[in-house]
């Protein structure tokens, strides 16, 4: 069976298989071009400011003066100082954004927003920029190729490494250098990028990929360069360091370009925009405007392939598509700052549908609803935020479309990518009860009850890595308060127990029949890919005054048996009622799950179960028989916590048809 479903599996990525071929065909081409240049003991960004003085047609010791000269802060308002003097009167931003610089200059770096130290090495070569900050694991110095993530001990954790070189701590010292003119921010931010740039030179070590992480980083670079080239620290010298560096940085995104037989992801509009952030900073290297005009299509291409009609993202994640939003935001910064063109209005609607959609999954905690993975990503980071969170997106696509906003607090710092950012404020609740339905994700809301209730199917658009076996899940929250909550992420590659368990049908409130998974993972390396099993049969919504009933149908099998699970969800202010058909053959066993926040305490009496956040409880009916088991819940990427999760057992009476029915009410004793 296994062998058929992957022989299944290769004809229908048919396409995909050349394409592999040809990526691994050029990695190992250019790893021997990179061990015969290796001879030579100059640094790539040596002969590469060697090329571009010639390519410029001027001599090697008069390119920094003209790059200096030439670069175009294609990031910041084209009326930046009056950007600067709107963040100079903020004294809350101005704390805020000192703490966040000072930590940086005291080694103390932003990282999947908590703060990590133990990261520099003062009698050494600086930053440690190999090291798991976590483990301790320094991976080597060879091509990138042999430093892969898949060649480490188990614990170690890449995505540390990769964060560390993302660099987007040095937002933080560049901005108050900009606002304040200290030279000691000016200085921290050059020696980081210079230090860098001494310990990872050209294809060497493991912060050369995936070409999304070069993007990131190199887009990161740019932004800091941008915002201290005013200073007297940013010399001829260093102008041409970091033209060296952003040359070398789109080289090699174009060699790695991550849209394998025209697959693509996340990873791949990552290095779209390392590509438009170079190509508008330094415009005067030769065939830029040419390569930018294409690369301003792919975009366009894309936003149709991974944002959907609805608003929804092709991944299955809403994190996910919150940080693609982010993507899809920065070109068009780019454009509206240098030639003053916009993107096509279906790019600015597709945006628009996915702002309206985060909107919705916005929790009444001022977090946001976490459905699949969670890998706390995002373009640019100023400073800590409360988790999981997607306001940057928001107040960036609100600001790019002209839109008033819906956030309580505004993140000042985005005046300085875009003019008219405004406090005008809009209510995001215009009734007192509201109702979102997109895609296969619906969602309650009123002044009491917040109710989300999705079963996102990735598989449906060739994509599985960044989905659960949640499907058919729902998330409550209850006066404010979180109830209950998909537990999120914690870890991709650093702990798979961790990871498979909460990608598993057992971390999520939904249904499990007869012990099986939704979905099948992948065994061996692979901790992302997983076998379809699961498919959406029906999906709907009635309305019926302030009465919202969601209903949605799947279909899955093991082998010997097909099964289909049907759940409605009543809801209204007194109450949810979720009512659970399973149908099939050989139905022995039937659990169903509700996954509780942390903050939740849960006592079960004998014909209740009670929920308690602070002074606020809930109490919960069953037909069947509940117990309290231990779960994980993860608000940001690598930190996980236990939580309670509530597993109540269904009694099988008949085998071909069990009847479940949990309802919950607002306890008033």
């Amino acid at each position: 069976m296994k062998i058929a479903q992957k022989l299944i599996r290769i004809y229908k990525n048919r396409k995909f298989i050349p394409g592999y071929i040809m990526f691994y065909l050029h990695r190992y081409t250019h790893k021997l071009m990179y061990q015969v240049k290796s001879i030579n003991s100059r640094t790539m960004y040596s002969t590469e400011s060697d090329r571009i003085a010639r390519k410029l047609n001027i001599e090697r010791k008069e390119a920094g003066a003209y790059i200096k000269a030439n670069s175009v802060c294609s990031l910041l308002t084209t009326d930046i100082e009056k950007a600067i003097a709107y963040l100079r009167k903020s004294k809350r931003f101005n704390d805020t954004l000192k703490n966040a610089a000072d930590a940086a200059l005291n080694h103390k770096f932003l990282l999947l927003n908590t703060y990590a130290d133990e990261l520099y090495d003062d009698i050494g070569n600086g930053v440690k920029w190999y090291t798991d900050y976590e483990s301790g694991y320094t991976f080597g110095k060879f091509h990138y190729s042999d430093s892969h993530y898949t060649h480490k001990p188990t614990g170690v954790e890449i995505k540390n490494v990769w964060e560390l070189s993302r660099m987007q701590y040095l937002f933080a010292p560049a901005l108050y250098y900009k606002i304040h003119g200290d030279e000691r921010y000016a200085i921290f931010v050059k020696e980081t990028i210079l230090n860098w740039m001494d310990n990872n030179d050209w294809e060497t070590g493991p912060n050369w990929h995936p070409s999304m992480e070069t993007g990131i980083r190199i887009a990161n670079i740019l932004l800091s360069y941008q915002l201290i080239l005013n200073s007297s620290v940013a010399d001829t010298e260093f102008c041409a360091c970091v033209a060296s560096c952003a040359s070398l940085h789109q080289k090699f995104i174009m060699q790695n370009v991550e849209n394998i037989g025209g697959v693509t992801s996340n990873h791949y509009l990552g290095g779209l925009v390392g590509l438009a952030v170079i190509a508008t900073t330094f415009p005067f290297l030769p065939g830029e405007k040419s390569f930018l005009a294409n690369v301003y299509k792919s975009f366009e291409k894309e936003i149709r392939r991974q944002i959907l009609e609805d608003g929804t993202g092709f991944e299955g994640s809403s994190q996910y598509l919150q940080f693609v939003g982010e993507m899809f935001c920065v070109p068009m910064i780019l454009r509206r700052n240098t030639d003053g063109t916009q993107f096509s209005s279906e790019y600015q609607n597709r945006l628009f549908t996915a702002l309206n959609y985060i909107r919705a999954l916005h929790l009444p905690d001022n977090t946001w609803c976490q459905i699949g993975d969670n890998d706390s990503g995002h373009i640019f980071r100023l400073s800590q935020t409360k988790s999981p969170d997607a306001s940057y997106f928001i107040r960036m696509a609100e600001t790019i479309l002209g839109q008033a906003s819906t956030m309580d607090t505004i993140p000042s710092e985005l005046v300085i990518f875009c003019e008219n950012v405004t406090d005008r404020m809009q209510s995001e609740i215009s009734d007192n009860i509201y109702f979102f339905d997109k895609g296969y994700n619906s969602t309650f809301r009123s002044h009491l009850f917040y109710l989300n209730f999705a079963a996102p199917d990735p598989f449906l658009y060739g994509m599985n890595s960044h989905t659960h076996n949640d499907k058919l899940s729902f998330i409550l929250c209850y006066l404010d308060k979180p109830f209950i909550i998909d537990p999120g992420t914690g870890s991709y590659t650093g702990n798979t127990v961790v990871r498979n368990r909460l990608r598993s049908i057992e971390s999520h409130s939904t249904v499990q029949i007869n012990h099986l998974e939704q979905n099948d993972f992948f065994m061996g390396n692979s901790m992302f890919a997983s076998i379809r099993k699961v498919y959406i049969k029906e999906w709907g919504k009635k309305q019926e005054n302030n009465i919202c009933k969601f209903s949605g149908s799947i279909e899955y099998a093991d082998v010997l048996s097909k099964y289909i699970h049907d759940r409605e969800i009543e809801i209204d202010n007194n109450h949810v009622e979720i009512d659970d058909t399973i149908t099939g053959d050989n139905i022995v066993s039937v659990i169903s799950r509700l996954v509780l926040h942390p903050d939740v305490n849960v006592y079960i009496s004998d014909d209740s179960i009670f929920m308690n956040n602070s002074d606020v409880c809930l109490r919960v009916e069953t037909n069947g028989i509940a117990r309290v088991t231990e779960g994980l819940y993860s608000m940001d990427y690598g930190k996980w916590e236990t939580t309670n999760i509530i597993e109540i057992e269904h009694l099988v009476q008949n085998s071909h048809c069990v009847l479940c029915k949990t309802i919950i009410y607002p306890n008033m004793n």
